[in-house]
């Protein structure tokens, strides 16, 4: 609990520091993740004994398993995500997210599995499970990073999607993949097709109904917030562990669906500042989820990457290059096709190459890849192969992709409204400038408030919106204003 402690402390002074340093909080937790977990190991096999051999021993004997990242952390950051996501927009861009989501998948899966069998020296199964381990894309990062520079409203809702459901169909993946290896049963495409899509699909069903069986329990808890939080709380273990050991499906899957199926359905059944609780409360449990996960997978790591060779680094060099051309092949190549078929918006091809370039990977890659290293019944030359991979596949996307990122969308130019939308954005605030003159004249006539006083109000707010638009821009809507008897009254900004 001490550790604990010590790394929700830590965790809090990243947030400020990240911020100062203009770094994403997942790449800055990822570096003192990594940085705690060297010097606990250069205290332990190089110091002589001292106080501080106990606080080392705990780290670089961290008494926490693969299964308390995917049992414990998992659902619950699906759940969030799902949360909130606004599914309607989702709806929209079906066709894209799910190629990016799935599709992306098995292509990168088969790249990186085919690039990889000739010189890794281990089974083709191995490279194939390998693939679908750093298949799956981590968006925290990612949309930290988009918000910083105030990337378009689409392209974060497109790598949003995709991270949702890449997850499930990655991890679904990865588990039949496993179980192949350690039955030692051949790779055969149809079956292997055959059991994917039963558990996608069967993910699906327990989710969406778990998540109907909650949503019809909400009209009892009715105005009692605690009670409600509690009881989405629960929502996505159950699913995620029925899901996994009783009807042997998807439980990453059946975590998303109830998420979902708790926005779209359930959303209209609380009042609305319950919603507005209920969404506040799960930000601040998905983001002490999504931090200790991150520094604690991040503690592995030099654990991971004892005796690192320069084959490994030339293995590593191979894998970073099939992931990229992978997904390239994907945006560019397949992305089109949708378009050409009217089954989705145009994407342009910056956002295509922000995309290519913002597949960061993180702490769910990490704990995919310490769950083949506890796996008794997986050799130790195979389990030595995934563990560098994995982590320094890890590593690259975040030093190298997440610290790059914000600079490639400003190359880009996303990072600015197009000459459209800046037309739009001029005539709102045009029209809000008067409004808000109107509003400001009509109270002062009403309070019999000094000419004067109005003029340098209305003058200082028109200085404001010329010369700061963003700030203006967000405070154009208009709130009621109570008059004298307490009704509504006049707006005012």
């Amino acid at each position: 609990m001490l550790l604990l402690a010590g790394l929700l402390i830590v965790i809090s002074l990243v947030q400020p520091l990240a911020n100062r340093l203009r770094l994403s909080s997942a790449v800055l937790l990822a570096i003192v993740g990594v940085a705690i977990g060297v010097t606990s190991t250069l205290l332990l096999h190089v110091s002589t004994a001292n106080q501080f051999d106990a606080f080392a021993r705990v780290i670089v004997e961290l008494p926490i398993h693969s299964d308390a990242f995917i049992y414990i952390f998992l659902p619950l950051l699906l759940f969030q995500t799902a949360l909130t996501i606004e599914v309607q927009r989702i709806v929209e861009d079906a066709a894209p997210i799910l190629l990016l989501a799935v599709v992306a998948v098995l292509v990168a899966t088969l790249v990186i599995g085919a690039a990889l069998e000739p010189i890794a020296g281990v089974s083709f199964t191995a490279c194939l499970m390998l693939g679908s381990i750093v298949a799956t894309t981590d968006p925290v990062a990612v949309i930290g990073i988009f918000r910083d520079v105030g990337a378009p409203a689409r392209l974060s809702r497109l790598v949003e999607g995709e991270s949702l459901l890449n997850d499930a169909a990655a991890i679904t993946l990865f588990v039949l993949l496993l179980e192949m290896m350690v039955a030692g049963h051949p790779i055969h495409v149809g079956a292997a097709s055959l059991s994917f899509v039963r558990n996608f699909l069967g993910g699906i069903a327990a989710g969406y109904v778990g998540g109907r069986l909650i949503v019809g329990v909400l009209p009892w808890l009715r105005d009692m917030r605690l009670a409600q939080v509690t009881l989405t709380l629960a929502l996505p273990y159950l699913v995620f562990i029925v899901g996994e050991r009783v009807f042997e499906v998807s439980g990453v899957v059946a975590a998303v669906t109830a998420g979902l199926v708790m926005t779209a359905v359930g959303q209209p059944r609380f009042a609305p500042d319950d919603w507005r609780f209920l969404q506040e409360m799960w930000e601040q449990l998905a983001f002490w989820a999504s931090s200790l996960i991150f520094i604690l997978a991040s503690l592995f790591v030099p654990r991971m990457l004892e005796h690192v060779g320069w084959h490994d680094l030339t293995l590593l060099g191979v894998l970073v290059a099939a992931a990229l051309v992978a997904r390239a092949a994907v945006l560019f190549g397949m992305l089109p096709m949708l378009s050409a078929l009217r089954l989705s918006q145009q994407v342009s091809n910056p956002f295509k190459t922000v995309i290519v370039w913002g597949g960061l990977r993180g702490a769910v890659t990490l704990a995919l890849a310490l769950a083949v290293t506890e796996n008794s019944a997986i050799s130790p030359p195979v389990q030595r192969f995934i563990a560098v991979l994995a982590t320094g596949f890890v590593l690259f996307t975040l030093l190298v992709n997440g610290t790059t990122l914000g600079l490639l969308i400003r190359l880009l130019g996303l990072d600015r409204l197009s000459p459209l939308d800046q037309a739009l954005r001029d005539q709102v605030l045009t029209l809000s400038r008067d409004q808000v003159a109107d509003a400001v004249n009509t109270i002062g006539a009403r309070y019999h408030f000094d000419g004067k006083l109005i003029g340098e109000v209305t003058k200082a707010y028109a200085e404001t919106a010329s010369t700061n638009p963003d700030s203006a821009y967000q405070r154009i809507a208009i709130r009621p204003l109570p008059d004298a008897s307490g009704a509504g009254g006049i707006g005012q900004p």
